[in-house]
């Protein structure tokens, strides 16, 4: 199994394009990524604007030979205000939950096809504490389990 993780880091990246980076995973039979760090300093917006819709999208590369994955959002602590996370995957959303600092979403189980699949977090502000109408910059993490390890949820 591997993983990679893409992200789309605000202005930069914006001209750009999206820049790969490899995370090492453990041995090749491990089931279980704990430790995938989700990181946006500044927030993309369709318009330029800022908004409460941030468009990054950090995403692993995750590999399951059963196609069975839970997947769960925690968000950072240093969080100064709730986000809603939207899981991502293929492109499209899984689902998504109300977060706050240091809060995760519930966790999603999925039954894929065996493969290799995209799994990333988007975030959509919400306002109170820091934001004042928009969100600029979000974090957290994003645990995933597969195979056989998923079917006991995340533990």
């Amino acid at each position: 199994m591997n993983i990679t993780k893409t992200t789309a880091a605000a202005t930069m990246l914006a001209a750009a394009g999206a820049v790969a980076l490899g995370v090492v995973a453990g041995p090749a039979n491990a089931a279980i990524y704990s430790n995938n760090p989700i990181d946006v300093p500044q927030c993309s917006y369709a318009t330029g604007t800022p908004s409460q819709e941030c468009l990054n999208t950090p995403t692993y590369r995750v590999t399951t030979s059963t196609g069975k994955m839970v997947v769960q959002f925690r968000a950072n602590y240093n969080h100064c205000s709730d986000i809603i996370a939207h899981i991502i995957v293929d492109g499209r959303e899984w689902g998504s939950q109300r977060v706050g600092p240091g809060q995760k979403d519930g966790s999603y189980y999925m039954k894929l096809t065996p493969g290799t699949h995209k799994v990333g977090v988007r975030a959509t502000g919400i306002r109170g504490g820091c934001n004042v109408g928009y969100v600029s910059a979000w974090g957290g993490n994003l645990r995933i389990e597969t195979n056989a390890d998923a079917d006991n949820g995340i533990g």
